[in-house]
């Protein structure tokens, strides 16, 4: 036996120094943690096809997964893989009691599929039974550490859609920052016009009064009236012309000045009439165009600022709808995947308890087998010697039977002793490492739980916050909705209030009731004083022109 021993040494040591000078080792010691797994990974990597899983009947037999016969472990590796539920083996041979596998080795899952996974993964083309079941649990296992993955990217995406959301509302803001000023210039060029129409019926008024004096004013000298009428003439054409180029009735009152131009020559009476009915006629028709004009400004701005409030309004409520569906789905991808982690967290230490408690078995046991060997050997030398004793001393016999049976009461009592001391020692070992595992665990699934629980808190408070913006966002739209209404009912207020002024009014029956033709003419100071009035008005008029 101890020659044996000596042998195998030798081939091992051969062995490795064969394997040195070809590839760099790594993780030969047996301290090493990936050491067990990087010989399970090799050796599943070649034998993947013959493969055995433990059938759930609690005979001890096993199934292979390729053909489904029904097979049992040999002998010599019962000791060993007995407590394993996947094995793969080396053969399978035919005896008196069924098929039995030889060199067969407890393997888990989980190297099976990582050494082949074109062959373990896809599990549909596998026969209905518990093989197929467990491979799906560990499909699904795999399925939920990839859902982790998953769930840690969305959360990624979560914090890119916070940012969003932050940048929208700022946007927001901005809109309505442009809003206000929208409104104010609103207002500024309403209270303009305001102004604007009022000083032209001033204007007006003041023109028809001067009129109407002038009509009862002495005659003058006929020359200079003609003279005076020819100035006030070309400066109303000017206005005239001025005031309506982009008109096609411009041509007709241009033709109609022509005409009473002409016929101021043969008579100061119709010089005069024309004269005091083209002004105000000139002075109503810049009116009018001044408050289409407005209106048509008014109207354009309203419709650009509804607009702008129906497409903030509008994306809003995308963002809006957006935001609650994006939160919703990963607030329910957060529960499943802490779910699956705590799962997977469980899961792994049952399995590093469960793997722990079986590697100490495994020693014990094969501790106890060198020990059984030892004393069988030591049991087979005795009873070579007493053989021996029989063979030369035929009158020692009654002896060798007391010898025989002391050393079979000795070999019980021995047998005993070693199997009490294994179980109590693997039991205190066991008991031991359990009970620090536990508190490990514990300690971290404290730790775990406490994180989760801060930062579910966290995201809570950032979702109230980002409700109550959202809320105040929405008042504010509406207020300026509200105020917007309002600015319309007023600018049709001043519509109507223009309408109702006497000189709109009075704008169609204005040609039948002209005054009567002046008795006399203008005087010098009363002309200039009526050209610097004109003056005045054509500068009103351009600056009109330019504000609009």
């Amino acid at each position: 036996m101890t020659t044996s021993k000596m042998n195998v040494e030798a081939m091992r040591i051969q062995m490795l120094k064969l394997v040195g000078r070809t590839w760099r080792l790594e993780a030969l010691n047996h301290r090493d943690p990936e050491y067990y797994p990087r010989v399970l990974k090799a050796l599943a990597a070649g034998a993947f096809l013959r493969v055995a899983k433990r059938r759930p009947n609690g005979d001890g037999s096993y199934e292979t997964v390729r053909g489904g016969n029904v097979v049992s472990l040999a002998r010599e590796t019962k000791i060993a893989t007995w407590h394993n539920e996947w094995v793969f083996y080396e053969e399978i041979h035919t005896t008196q009691k069924g098929n039995v596998m030889r060199l067969a080795t407890g393997i888990p899952p989980e190297i099976l599929v990582h050494a082949a996974p074109q062959y373990w993964w896809d599990v549909e083309f596998i026969p209905e039974g518990h093989i197929k079941d467990t491979l799906v649990k560990h499909r699904l296992k795999a399925e939920n550490a990839k859902l982790w993955r998953v769930n840690e990217k969305l959360k990624e995406e979560n914090t890119e859609l916070i940012e969003a959301e932050r940048s929208f509302s700022r946007e927001t803001r901005r809109n309505q920052w442009v809003a206000i000023a929208d409104v104010g210039q609103l207002h500024k060029a309403l209270s303009d016009a305001n102004h604007k129409i009022a000083v032209l019926e001033d204007e007006y008024s003041l023109l028809k009064a001067e009129k109407e004096k002038d009509n009862v004013c002495p005659e003058s000298n006929l020359h200079e009236q003609i003279e005076e009428l020819k100035k006030e003439k070309g400066f109303l054409a000017y206005l005239l012309a001025d005031a309506e180029s982009n008109l096609d009735a411009a041509k007709d009152n241009i033709e109609l000045i022509n005409q009473e131009n002409t016929s101021l020559r043969l008579s100061n009476k119709n010089a005069l009439e024309s004269a005091a009915s083209q002004e105000p006629q000139s002075l109503l028709h810049a009116i009018k165009q001044l408050k289409l004009k407005h209106t048509g400004e008014i109207a354009a701005k309203n419709e650009e600022f509804r607009q702008k409030l129906a497409s903030v309004e509008r994306k809003h409520r995308a963002e809006i709808g957006r935001y609650k569906k994006a939160s919703s789905w990963v607030r329910f991808q957060d529960e499943n995947a802490r779910l699956a982690q705590d799962c997977a967290i469980r899961t792994d230490a049952l399995e590093d308890i469960i793997a722990a408690k079986d590697r100490e078995i495994k020693r014990c046991k094969e501790e106890l087998v060198a020990q059984s060997t030892k004393l069988v050997t030591e049991n087979a030398d005795l009873k070579r010697d007493l053989a021996n004793l029989k063979c030369k001393h035929n009158g020692l016999q009654d002896h060798y039977v007391t010898a025989e049976t002391v050393n079979s009461e000795l070999r019980d009592e021995i047998t005993r002793l070693l199997q009490d001391a294994i179980s109590s020692a693997v039991a205190k070992v066991t008991i031991e490492h359990l009970e620090k595992q536990l508190r490990t665990k514990a300690a971290e699934h404290t730790t775990f739980h406490s994180r989760t629980k801060t930062h579910c808190e966290a995201q809570d408070a950032k979702i109230v916050g980002l409700t109550w913006k959202v809320e105040a966002l929405t008042a504010k739209i509406k207020e300026l909705t509200a105020k917007n209404a309002e600015l319309t009912a007023k600018n049709l207020e001043l519509m109507a209030r223009i309408a109702r002024l006497p000189a709109v009014q009075k704008y169609d029956f204005f040609a039948a009731s002209r005054p009567a033709a002046p008795a006399a003419g203008l005087a010098a100071p009363e002309v200039e004083r009526r050209i610097a009035m004109m003056a005045k008005l054509q500068a009103a008029k351009e600056g009109d022109d330019e504000m609009l």
